[in-house]
């Protein structure tokens, strides 16, 4: 297992983010996987479950192996909504309103769960792959100053 390092970081820009990989990873199975009924079916059969056995759990079992074999981590350890109660770095959370990756309730509820008192949430127009808006941009830039700065004349 890997040694975990301790970063300082003096301020964090959370774009897109989710609550936990498997409440993320679960909210696409059932999106594509509603859609596509024969996709079901044929994972289903590839996945080598019982009958019975939640077709969900079992692709979250692969998924969590594949992860930990290529990247040596678990992705049970990466879990944004555990970290919220106890961070207190300056945060800036988004989200695209048309985000059909990661629904920007996500965002939200991690926003009202964060520890720290300096933070704000937006939304933008867009998706989840889409080219960020110029005044989100600027928003970024301005959160980024206003932390780093207020750093660098303290030192």
């Amino acid at each position: 297992r890997r040694r975990r390092r301790r970063i300082k970081a003096e301020a964090l820009i959370l774009d897109s983010c989710y609550r936990s990989v498997d409440e993320a990873a679960v909210g696409l199975m059932r999106r594509h996987l509603t859609r596509m009924p024969m996709l079901h079916s044929w994972l289903s059969l590839i996945s080598g479950g019982e009958d019975g056995e939640d077709l969900e759990s079992r692709l979250l079992v692969r998924l969590r192996r594949s992860v930990q074999q290529r990247a040596g981590f678990d992705i049970r350890d990466v879990n944004p909504e555990a970290a919220c109660s106890s961070c207190t770095v300056p945060c800036l959370f988004a989200h695209a309103e048309g985000d059909e990756l990661i629904p920007p309730e996500h965002a939200a509820e991690l926003f009202e769960q964060y520890a720290g008192s300096r933070r704000a949430l937006c939304s933008f127009t867009g998706t989840h792959n889409s080219a960020r808006p110029r005044a989100f941009l600027e928003q970024v830039r301005a959160f980024l100053v206003r932390r780093l700065f207020r750093t660098l004349v303290s030192v």
